[in-house]
């Protein structure tokens, strides 16, 4: 559970930023999957575990919930900061009761998330009840307050980092010649949610690209090279991801300088994340480290930085040629992704990182390094 203490703080902070921006009223949508439900989250402290979700946020008095579920309506008031939490069928239906009955008629709305998490269907159905309301897009206004993450947030990434590094040494631990992939997976996974991470994926290959498929049957063979990543939300909902490498020999030699290389470019990238970097050159910082060992860089699976919090992926999503300035107390995700050689070889190395005046501080302190399996 998240303090009441912070639960100002982020009302105080959010009433400033919408305010900033011109509007009266934030209308926040909400759906529940990985990416989509945080904003909900971070102004409720609920769980959207199904369905479609708003809160109306004003400036002046208190925020309503509205949740399509009536049991998530129940278990809502008992446990979450807001009170006033009104269930519908049709959530947006009750948005527009809640919106006449403040009095808006004509104007400008802003909604965060109306691109990304609010369905087509409900947008019409606002324009066509409201007909003089103009609803903007205004996601900034609350991705600029929860970039920064406070002492209490930061705690929390590091819980779930914790204990996804827990995961991953389990998984090293287990791993051996003629097991299932599912048994290794199963038994790192098992670390996790016996420390309350309940909701989160878990990848394994072992071929030359990142580890991005789901565990099968496949039994582990002496020659493999696993490549094993997890991602993770806390008991609190906050978010981590790692990740680590195996093999049962010695790897080939092409295999690790490539994998040395990345390892290189990841320290580079993180030693950088500090107050006042600019994000397009640090990825262009990751980018030109891979070349200077020879990495050659064939593509891009992947963007190379993304903040992390109450959503997996959270602002800013850091791409080549972005001019953001990063901020102390931002908190990112840091997996070069690029592949590099005629093979395309690439690893999905990925750690949480605080920025810090002293450049980013890893929330999990996993050592990244290849393993052999004794």
């Amino acid at each position: 559970m998240v303090s009441l203490q912070e639960r100002k703080r982020r009302y105080e902070a959010l009433r400033k930023s919408i305010e900033e921006a011109g509007y009266e009223i934030l209308v926040i949508a909400a759906q529940a999957m990985d990416v989509g439900r945080g904003f909900l989250r971070y102004v409720s402290d609920w769980h959207l575990w199904a369905g479609q979700g708003y809160v109306v946020f004003p400036i002046d008095r208190d925020p309503v919930m509205v949740l399509g579920a009536r049991s998530q309506t129940f278990f809502a008031r008992e446990v979450g900061w807001i009170k006033d939490i009104r269930h519908n069928l049709e959530p947006i239906v009750e948005v527009k009761e809640i919106l006449e009955g403040w009095g808006v008629r004509k104007g400008i709305v802003g909604v965060a998330g109306l691109e990304q998490r609010m369905p087509v269907k409900d947008y019409i159905y606002l324009t066509q009840q409201f007909p003089e309301v103009e609803f903007q897009e205004a996601k900034e206004v609350i991705e600029r307050v929860r970039m920064i993450k406070s002492a209490e947030e930061i705690a929390q990434i590091e819980e779930a980092s914790v204990a996804v590094a827990a995961a991953l040494r389990r998984f090293g631990e287990v791993i051996a010649p003629g097991k299932t992939e599912r048994e290794i997976v199963a038994a790192a996974v098992e670390v996790v949610h016996e420390r309350g991470c309940h909701v989160g994926i878990a990848h394994i290959s072992n071929g030359i690209g990142p580890s991005m498929n789901e565990p099968s049957d496949r039994v582990i063979a002496y020659d493999d090279v696993i490549k094993f990543s997890m991602e993770f939300a806390g008991p609190s909902g906050y978010w981590m991801e790692g990740s680590c490498i195996w093999s049962f020999r010695e790897p080939p030699p092409r295999m690790l300088a490539q994998y040395e290389t990345f390892l290189k470019a990841f320290r580079k990238g993180a030693a950088m994340l500090k107050p006042g970097a600019v994000g397009g050159e640090i990825v262009a910082a990751i980018e030109e480290t891979l070349r200077e060992d020879g990495g050659s860089p064939t593509e891009r699976w992947l963007w190379d930085l993304h903040g992390i919090g109450l959503d997996v992926f959270e602002e800013p999503v850091i791409l080549p040629g972005d001019k953001r300035v990063l901020q102390e107390g931002m908190v990112l995700c840091l997996h070069p992704g690029l592949l590099i050689g005629e093979e395309k070889f690439g690893v999905n190395m990925q750690d949480s990182f605080l920025v810090t005046p002293s450049g980013g501080r890893s929330l999990s302190r996993i050592v990244h390094q290849w393993n052999i399996a004794g």
